[in-house]
């Protein structure tokens, strides 16, 4: 599976939807908006971490990923096949 592409649809989940909050954020200080959208962006690949950790395990799972991402990259292939050696 595009574990890639899995990782960006999150980001670019979040992006939408730290601007469609940025009126409400704005009453927060510069600082403290940066440190939410840091957090959304962690929790986002968190999840994403999560689902994939799961979908080693689930063979249905992992092919239905597979199926809306698309098959593993070559250097992704390249990278498990180091792991093992």
């Amino acid at each position: 599976m595009n574990t890639e592409a899995l990782h960006r649809h999150a980001e670019i989940v979040v992006e939408h939807e730290l601007r469609r909050a940025r009126r409400r954020l704005a009453g927060l200080p510069p600082n403290r908006r940066g440190e939410v959208e840091e957090l959304a962006l962690r929790v986002a690949n968190e999840l994403v971490d999560a689902v994939l950790d799961q979908a080693r395990r689930d063979p249905i799972l992992e092919q239905a990923l597979s199926s809306i991402y698309g098959p593993a990259l070559a250097r992704e292939l390249r990278a498990l096949s180091c792991v093992s050696d």
